[in-house]
């Protein structure tokens, strides 16, 4: 696996984050100020909870693999900058001499 390799899989991963933020939102926790979480006056019913629950679940996702995304993104982009001579993993095939 090659530097654009790696880049171009934390590229995917990106693009399946931006997705998924932009479909679900970004996961939401109301605070107060002092810490405290505001208590819920009206709770949701059974069907509207599992609702919000499978958004804030696939919203911590799309954080999560952008995060990877843009890590893999560095590390391609990077990894020739510190290891001129070196493919970013060894391949186990041999290049003809």
């Amino acid at each position: 696996m090659q530097s654009s390799d790696i880049s171009s899989l934390g590229l995917i991963f990106d693009i399946g984050g931006a997705t998924l933020l932009w479909r679900f939102g970004l996961p939401e926790v109301e605070v107060y100020r002092s810490g405290r979480i505001p208590a819920v006056y009206n709770p949701a019913s059974p069907e509207q909870e599992k609702k919000i629950q499978k958004y804030d679940r696939l919203a911590k996702l799309a954080v999560v693999l952008l995060t990877l995304g843009f890590v893999l993104q560095l590390i391609g982009t990077e990894w020739p900058r510190f290891f001129p001579h070196a493919s970013a993993f060894p391949s186990s095939a041999t290049a003809p001499q």
